[in-house]
């Protein structure tokens, strides 16, 4: 069992992370992070999740040991003896996070859009030349680590996750995405115009620089 007392001390703890909450579950606590799962607490003791898939997992949690707690084959978890180090704290969680659920998270599915219209080919053609717009955009300023073009300026794959960004793109790409989609879908006489017009891009992506900088 886990008291309430120890569970507000960890939410403290803890207040910084974004979208950080606690669910209580059977007398214990849930840990999420933007209501995706990353630990629990249990019997007054903290427990991230881990798998085979963290990278550089050591200099995280060094002499970390993996410990089966429900007898449950698929989940392993990492007990945090040390949680009066609020920075460091932050930090594993932040990262349990990054490797289970954001570094895989979608932020461009192409592929989608076109299936949502897929009656419409005139709709389908404006859409692929305003994501060659936006593509080549992110790529000349840095935000995707790939050229998503070929040679010839066609989109090479349809799908993006937060780990084919840099890391400024995690920071920018998302927003500038939504802005852009947002721009360019009226579907009207000018609409090959808005789907070219770089311009545009370039004033949502200064404004995001400058607010990410303050």
């Amino acid at each position: 069992m886990t008291t309430k007392k120890f569970a507000k001390y960890l939410e403290k703890q803890c207040k910084e992370i974004i979208n950080f909450s606690l669910e209580p579950l059977f007398e214990e606590y849930v840990v999420l992070v933007s209501g995706k799962r990353v630990g629990v607490i249990y019997q007054e003791k903290l427990y991230v999740l881990y798998a085979p898939t963290f990278e550089n997992v050591e200099e995280m949690i060094p002499d970390f040991e993996t410990v089966n707690l429900f007898s449950w084959a698929y989940l392993s978890f990492i007990e945090i003896k040390d949680i009066e180090d609020k920075e460091k704290l932050q930090d594993i969680i932040n990262y349990v996070y990054h490797e289970l659920y954001f570094a895989k998270e979608i932020v461009i599915d192409i592929g989608f859009l076109f299936q949502s219209f897929r009656g419409y080919p005139d709709r389908i053609y404006k859409l692929y030349q305003e994501h060659i717009t936006f593509l080549r955009f992110a790529y000349e300023n840095k935000l995707l680590k790939v050229n998503p073009l070929d040679s010839e300026g066609r989109i090479i794959k349809l799908s993006y996750t937060n780990n084919d960004l840099t890391q400024e793109g995690q920071q920018i790409l998302h927003p500038l995405y939504r802005k852009w989609l947002a721009y360019t879908d009226k579907n009207d006489a000018d609409s090959l115009k808005r789907a070219a017009n770089v311009k545009q891009l370039e004033k949502y992506y200064n404004k995001l620089t400058e607010d990410t900088s303050t």
